[in-house]
Order: structure tokens, then C-alpha cells, then sequence
């Protein structure tokens, strides 16, 4: 805080405070833009860019959506019925996250012909 203040101090809007509104303006709009880059520069962030994994497709992200609004409402709400909702969708990803990978796993593994290893996590 103390720092602003100095800096505000030397700034060329209470050295020169003179002029006509406009003038004030463009003055206060370049002190102001100064101080906050000196304190608070600008930067620019790259986020990766991932791919969507063949585990994770769109049907999963719809059940699980699904179950997260379930979720929200029953919290908000706090009746019994959203929970019972809620319940049920918690045990259709339950089962139907399984049965996706499963599917994904013999697709991916009898188009390698290897379709023996699909059924060794099953065990």
C-alpha cells in the first residue's frame, strides 16, 4: 500500500494538475494504466492442450454430468426425493463407467488381436 501511494505521489497527474477536463482525464487514464502495470504487469499464460482420452468419451461425460446436477440439486434443495435421485444416478455411472471401459478395452484389443488380455482385469 505504501508503495501506491508513493508512486500516486510522484505521477504526473499531481505534479501537473493543471489543463482542461480532457487534458485531467488523459492524465488520470495514463497515471492510473503506469501504476498498475508497474504493480501488476500483464502476462500471458499458455494452457496444454489435451486430448480427450479414448477412455472418456461423450457418453461419460454426459452420465457424470448428470450425477454432478443430480448432486447440486438435492444439496440445494435437501428433500428426499432429489436424493433418491441422486442415489440412482450415482449407481448408473457405477455401472456404466465399467461397461465402457470394458467395451473400449475389447475394441481396442481384438482390433490388435490380442482379445485374451481384454478379460484378465475381469478376474
Amino acid at each position: 500500500m505504501v508503495v501506491y501511494l508513493l508512486s500516486t505521489d510522484y505521477s504526473s497527474l499531481v505534479l501537473d494538475p493543471l489543463g482542461n477536463v480532457d487534458h485531467l482525464v488523459d492524465l488520470y487514464d495514463s497515471t492510473l494504466r503506469d501504476i498498475v502495470d508497474e504493480h501488476a504487469p500483464l502476462r500471458t499464460k499458455e494452457m496444454p492442450r489435451r486430448t480427450m482420452l479414448p477412455q472418456y468419451n461423450k457418453n461419460i461425460q454426459t452420465v457424470k454430468k448428470h450425477r454432478r446436477y443430480c448432486d447440486r440439486l438435492w444439496v440445494r434443495t435437501s428433500l428426499c426425493v432429489h436424493y433418491e435421485i441422486f442415489k440412482v444416478s450415482k449407481i448408473l455411472v457405477k455401472i456404466f463407467l465399467p461397461l465402457l471401459n470394458l467395451s473400449i478395452m475389447i475394441k481396442d484389443q481384438s482390433i490388435q488381436g490380442k482379445s485374451k488380455y481384454c478379460f484378465q482385469c475381469c478376474e
